[in-house]
């Protein structure tokens, strides 16, 4: 990967001129061919690792790298007899580092106030993105579902006594 300044022409400016950054990265194929990652994307790597609770699997697919922020594929499926909310408020997925660091879901429905519902025998797809910059030395470990109810219909009910959550979590690498 290669950090690349474009500058604008100081000879017809006249000056000072304005730059932006780039990340570029040449990705070798099978064929013995490169591919050329331009526009903020770093790289996509397949991950296909997953967990199951409780009869909930959380199945990470793929992750997206770019510059500004990851975007993880998770597929949620829901084996219980019970409808199960994956999050009811911000900040209860995020990406992990093992120093307790934590990146926060951007630009999605998980970082609303709103549940996220999933019902008994069914199966979703989310594409999650997180606030997390690039850099070969920040990777996070793990993707978390700090509180997922897991029986919806008795949370509504009554909210102030329930207390029937998990914490999911899944190692990414």
């Amino acid at each position: 990967t290669y950090l690349v300044t474009l500058y604008e022409d100081m000879l017809t400016t006249g000056g000072n001129s304005k730059s932006t950054q780039e990340y570029c990265t040449f990705i070798k194929q099978d064929d013995e061919t490169y591919k050329l990652n331009i526009n903020n994307y770093i790289y996509g790597q397949n991950l296909n690792v997953e967990k199951s609770v409780d009869g909930i699997v959380i199945k990470v697919k793929h992750v997206n790298v770019y510059q500004e922020y990851e975007e993880l594929e998770v597929t949620v499926t829901n084996n219980r007899n019970t409808t199960i909310c994956l999050t009811e408020n911000k900040n209860n997925v995020y990406l992990e580092k093992p120093q307790n660091t934590k990146y926060s879901s951007i630009n999605s429905r998980f970082d609303r106030n709103e549940l996220i519902l999933l019902e008994a025998k069914k199966e979703r797809t989310f594409n999650i993105k997180f606030n997390k910059q690039y850099g070969t030395d920040v990777e996070a470990d793990s993707i978390e579902f700090k509180n997922v109810i897991m029986n919806c219909n008795e949370y509504i009910k009554d909210k102030s006594s329930y207390n029937d959550y998990k914490k999911i979590s899944i190692k990414l690498y």
